[in-house]
């Protein structure tokens, strides 16, 4: 054979020499044995292949273990080794390989996943494998052994995968690909680059598990979908190159907002609800956390904010018990705009203006209590709006007792009545009745 010669020691006794065979192939690297295979053991016409399977039985196989003294002496060798060095990694040190053990992947036969000796292959040599039609070996290649000693090291796995994928290879089955990018997302956010492990998880086939682990990654990071520089860039690599939808961000956001416990976290959960299109969150937000605080606050403006976008373009059709909630606060909120503009523009109010607000607040007056009311600001809250009700309707009434551009305004309730209507404890409502 090409990769071993016997050579003999003439002692001058015809046929007693003593020989012994040595074999080329040992001393030499992995690459340097295949490259002798290659140019010497096959036909011009034969393929790569031929080369590859004769330099796999020459790994697979035992020999003597030739030494110095082995020649000198031409003692007989006890010693066994691979006829030739077998492909293991760069980083792999032989002299450990009897200690280590990956134990990653799923059980492999010697000659296909692993050297006898027990150290994993080189990645390149699972490529001469896969490149000759063993689909198996594009298993080994993605291990993280076969490059490297960190065994938890998805990066090169990940990308060679998809190199693979492009050129047309064949796919490691679905669970094994939603593996592989599962756990380099998670070595990636672990890094602090969590928009890039999203891209990763971009990458999963199923999209009800893609949304689930794209979901849970922006949950993790709420805290850095902020307002820095930084933090714009990946939100727009997010939604304007991964087509992650916004919608999937403000919820992120919105987790955030809602362990901040104050007004402000408040304000900013129910933004980002709005902006996500969860209705029904936003609406118990704003009904729990938001109204009283900003009706005793003298925020009626920023109330209004909230209340309106809930109203707009048929939301309120989805939202549970709108009547009885957000739909008090929009009316009060326009009827204190509609107050405020008339006040400042009575020249030019109609009559049929006038009877339109009085009308409005009368109603509104009546449903103030179905508001909810399981705290003291609440309560504070209903006797506030009620108190603002009864004394716009003095207001009105003031003004056409005085004979003022008013003077039209029906005065058909006595402003005792109408505290009553707006159930005004007994220490509030208007200056008139508690004089």
């Amino acid at each position: 054979q090409f990769t071993a010669t016997s050579i003999s020691c003439d002692d001058n006794t015809p046929n007693t020499s003593p020989t012994i065979t040595l074999f080329l192939l040992q001393g030499l690297d992995w690459r340097r044995a295949l490259s002798v295979h290659l140019w010497f053991g096959c036909a011009a016409g034969q393929p790569v292949t031929a080369a590859l399977e004769m330099y796999r039985d020459s790994f697979l196989s035992k020999v003597p273990a030739l030494t110095a003294a082995g020649v000198a002496g031409l003692q007989k060798q006890t010693t066994v080794k691979p006829a030739a060095c077998p492909p293991h990694p760069p980083y792999w040190d032989p002299s450990s390989s009897s200690k280590r053990s990956s134990g990653r992947g799923p059980a492999l036969s010697v000659s296909e996943a692993r050297a006898a000796d027990g150290a994993p292959l080189d990645i390149c040599y699972h490529l001469l494998r896969l490149y000759s039609g063993n689909s198996l070996s594009l298993l080994h290649a993605l291990l993280p052994e076969s490059a490297t000693p960190h065994t938890m090291d998805l990066r090169l796995s990940w990308h060679l995968y998809q190199v693979l994928v492009a050129l047309g290879h064949a796919r490691l089955s679905s669970a094994r690909e939603e593996q592989l990018n599962v756990g380099f997302a998670a070595q990636l956010e672990q890094a602090g680059l969590w928009e890039w492990a999203v891209f990763v998880l971009m990458h999963i086939a199923e999209a009800g598990t893609r949304e689930a682990a794209v979901r849970a990654v922006l949950q993790r990071r709420s805290v850095s979908l902020g307002k820095s520089a930084r933090q714009a860039h990946a939100q727009a690599l997010l939604t304007e190159r991964l087509a992650v939808p916004e919608a999937w961000l403000h919820e992120a956001a919105a987790t955030h907002a809602a362990l901040l416990h104050s007004q402000a976290g408040a304000e900013e959960l129910a933004e980002e609800l709005l902006a996500a299109g969860k209705w029904n969150e936003a609406h118990s937000v704003v009904l729990q956390r938001l109204a009283a605080e900003l009706v005793l606050g003298r925020a009626v403006e920023r109330l209004g904010h909230f209340v309106t976008e809930l109203a707009r373009d048929g939301r309120s059709d989805l939202i549970e018990d709108w009547e009885n909630g957000g739909k008090i606060y929009v009316d009060f909120y326009s009827a204190m705009q509609m107050l405020d503009h008339m006040l400042n523009n009575q020249d030019s109010m109609s009559m049929a203006d006038v009877q339109q607000l009085c009308q409005l607040m009368q109603d509104l007056s009546g449903r103030v209590h179905l508001l909810p009311n399981t705290s003291p600001n609440h309560r504070l809250c209903q006797a506030e709006m009620s108190s603002k009700l009864a004394n716009a309707l003095l207001v009105l009434s003031e003004a056409n007792e005085q004979g003022g551009p008013l003077f039209h305004l029906p005065h058909t309730h006595r402003c005792s009545t109408r505290c009553a209507r707006c159930r005004l404890p007994a220490t509030t409502g208007c200056s008139i009745c508690r004089g």
